[in-house]
């Protein structure tokens, strides 16, 4: 299976699409003729549609993924076995929303990392691999000259055109800070100490164990005093 990450699964009946693979060449962009995504939901799962597409995208940005892009969404004939297909809630002569533009920007670029498709349009779809749209797949692909429209086409090609989305910081989680323990101290990071002494783990910090952590403390040159700080904790691994 393959789903972007990004979209909110909504699935297909099984009527309107096909579980057979295909290999993705080119990302065809469409318009729904509607602005509700509520009724692009509803429509690709009633079984008299024998319609469906990979994407929705509504006109506040919300993605809706419908087929597998592995798999045979019922968007463009002739072109169901080599193309990802994108809706995008709207009418022919609208332009996409900036939630829109701000949501296909990633969604290409997954589609394009995942199939090695490039990001570049292309004015029909028999040449090489890249990004189309409906109307250009001419009768072949259902005969939609007006599928997007202009408008679509001009915003969708300044999409392609715009940086590359940056990638998300990796956040790292704060380091576990462990407190000082000594003689006399009970619980859980007593437990945690005995356990890397190798010494019986009871949870009470007694002389046995001050004993075990002088020992350790001398054979990692650190000053043997019992006491597990930050320097007997980092030398602990923990």
């Amino acid at each position: 299976m393959a789903r972007y990450p990004g979209a909110t699964w909504k699935g297909a009946h099984p009527n309107n699409f096909s579980t057979r693979k295909i290999t993705p060449k080119y990302i065809v962009v469409h318009v729904t003729q509607g602005n509700n995504q509520a009724g692009v939901d509803g429509w690709f799962n009633n079984p008299a549609a024998i319609v469906s597409a990979h994407f929705s995208i509504g006109k506040d940005g919300a993605v809706h993924q419908y087929v597998d892009t592995d798999q045979t969404a019922y968007a463009e004939m002739n072109w169901n076995d080599r193309a990802i297909s994108i809706e995008h809630c709207g009418m022919s002569g609208d332009h996409l929303t900036d939630a829109q533009k701000k949501s296909l920007k990633p969604l290409l670029e997954w589609i394009s990392g995942h199939y090695k498709i490039p990001l570049e349009w292309r004015n029909d779809g028999y040449g090489p691999a890249g990004v189309t749209s409906h109307g250009l797949l001419g009768t072949d692909g259902g005969n939609h000259p007006m599928c997007p429209g202009l408008n679509i086409v001009y915003d969708v090609k300044q999409v392609i055109a715009s940086p590359a989305t940056p990638p998300k910081p990796v956040v790292q989680p704060p380091a576990k800070v462990r407190p000082t323990i000594a003689q006399g101290d009970t619980g859980m990071n007593v437990i945690f100490l005995q356990q890397r002494l190798h010494v019986t783990a009871d949870g009470i910090f007694g002389p046995k164990t001050v004993t075990a952590v002088k020992h350790f403390q001398t054979t990692h040159n650190l000053v043997a005093d019992g006491i597990v700080g930050p320097a007997t904790w980092k030398a602990l691994g923990a």
